[in-house]
């Protein structure tokens, strides 16, 4: 049974699979704010906290055993559903040839068929939907940057699938990747970005705020002496440009 979210004009669903499993969720209690939620599920405490602001919007989650007891995290999956109107490109960090690529696939990803696989050494968890512009229509990521990350897009143009109707845009990120799971973990956190009406390269900069913030790193700005033009008389044309030879 999955978590469901509405945030950005996006439906967005948060599974987990877990043992021992949880059956159900149910919210036990919401902040005033609606910005805090708590789910329970056979045992399991989750705690959702989301975070706005100009551009984009934060949710963190912690998820533990009422008991203390350490519990296997197999995989976690979320899920984005929204609109696919304007859309004219999926694009994710270090994947180029999505970058060219118009949507309307009817399978996931060009030539193997199957996820992308992002990495903590090369990757970057992100997918956006952006319009002709470059602007960003839908883009989500996660957090936490140091975990394998399969990455998996679907928007039909022509035809609709069976689960998908057209015009519409899915993105579906899981981790850790098939095969691998987090073991006798005491309590879990992450979170995930979803960023909507900036330029994709501004999303990134989302992207990097939030995981500077959660990480406690303090962004640096270039030194004003990297601004400045700088003389380099090396590389020019073999010539004198006064009496002395200088």
């Amino acid at each position: 049974m999955s978590i469901q979210l509405n945030i950005e004009e996006a439906r967005i669903d948060l599974q987990f699979q877990l043992e021992p499993c949880v059956s159900r969720w149910q919210k036990t209690s919401e902040s005033a704010d609606d910005n805090q939620f708590t789910y329970e599920g056979d045992g399991y405490i989750l705690i959702i906290e989301k975070y706005s602001t100009e551009g984009y919007v934060s949710v963190e989650f912690t998820l533990r055993r009422a008991s203390g007891k350490p519990y296997v995290l197999h995989n976690y999956v979320l899920q984005s559903h929204s609109s696919g109107v304007d859309v004219d490109r999926i694009w994710m960090p270090w994947h180029l040839d999505d970058w060219v690529e118009s949507i309307g696939m009817h399978r996931f990803v060009k030539h193997s068929g199957g996820p992308m696989i992002t990495m903590s050494a090369k990757g970057i968890p992100l997918i956006a939907a952006i319009n002709r512009k470059g602007i960003t229509k839908h883009a989500i990521a996660f957090l936490d940057q140091r975990i394998e990350t399969e990455i998996r897009h679907h928007a039909p143009t022509t035809h609709p699938s069976l689960t998908q109707p057209r015009g519409s845009v899915n993105f579906r990120l899981q981790r850790p990747i098939d095969g691998y799971s987090l073991g006798e973990v005491v309590e879990h956190n992450d979170g995930f970005l979803i960023s909507s009406g900036s330029p994709y390269l501004e999303t990134l900069k989302h992207l990097r705020s939030v995981f500077d913030s959660r990480t406690g790193r303090e962004f640096r700005s270039s030194p004003d002496s990297a601004w400045e033009p700088l003389l380099a008389p090396w590389g020019g044309a073999e010539r004198k440009l006064g009496m002395d030879g200088i």
